[in-house]
């Protein structure tokens, strides 16, 4: 079993950001996957436009379904279930920050990026890291990508646990110095700061 032993809150953290003043930041680029390399050749990409009343989730839960799957489907679906969960949260109490299924994903800075580099060696290997500037009006914010990770742990997660992780990743806390368990065990990790952007970004010649 997860859960939350308790979540120590965080006053005044200011984590979503809006404005046209040019900014820097990091992408991680997969220059294989055509539209990476294409954006690469134009020199920019932009984020998924926002459209009111659209839904992006992909596939909808299914309030039948007893949870008992083989291990395989468990691993195979896990991800999407904890992306599901941070979409449902980000709806209900945070609407106006960029939603992760339609943002782009950049770092504020190299070392941000180098230290999720080195956490998800495998899952980005053959990447480059690109420097990259905004162009016009955006909106982003700031969120601790270890709750993602402490989401996608194996183990059943009770409802009050998902909302608390929710509300705790949107907010802008930070998993480091959190009283976690995971299977009864004290659990942690480094804060990797991940940021949601909404908008146009050039990339550096």
């Amino acid at each position: 079993m997860l859960r939350v032993v308790e979540i120590m809150q965080e006053e005044n953290i200011q984590n979503l950001f809006m404005g046209i003043k040019e900014r820097d930041f990091y992408v991680l680029v997969d220059q294989d996957f055509f539209p990476a390399a294409h954006n690469m050749k134009i020199g920019s990409f932009t984020s998924v436009h926002p459209q009111p009343g659209s839904d992006n989730l992909m596939f909808i839960m299914n309030p039948k379904c007893n949870s008992f799957v083989s291990p395989f489907q468990s691993n195979l679906t896990r991800k999407y279930l904890a992306e599901y969960n941070f979409e449902i949260g980000r709806r209900q109490y945070f609407p106006d920050y960029p939603s992760r299924l339609e943002a782009v994903f950049l770092f504020e800075t190299e070392r941000e990026a180098h230290k999720y580099i080195s956490r998800y060696e495998k899952q980005v290997s053959g990447r480059t890291l690109k420097k990259v500037r905004t162009n016009g009006q955006y909106c982003y914010s700031l969120h601790d990508s270890s709750w993602v990770d402490f989401s996608r742990l194996t183990g059943w997660k009770d409802d009050d646990t998902i909302d608390t992780v929710c509300k705790a990743y949107w907010s802008g806390q930070k998993v480091e110095g959190q009283r976690l368990k995971s299977i009864e065990k004290v659990w942690s990790e480094e804060a990797i700061i991940e940021v949601l952007y909404n908008g146009r970004v050039d990339f550096y010649e």
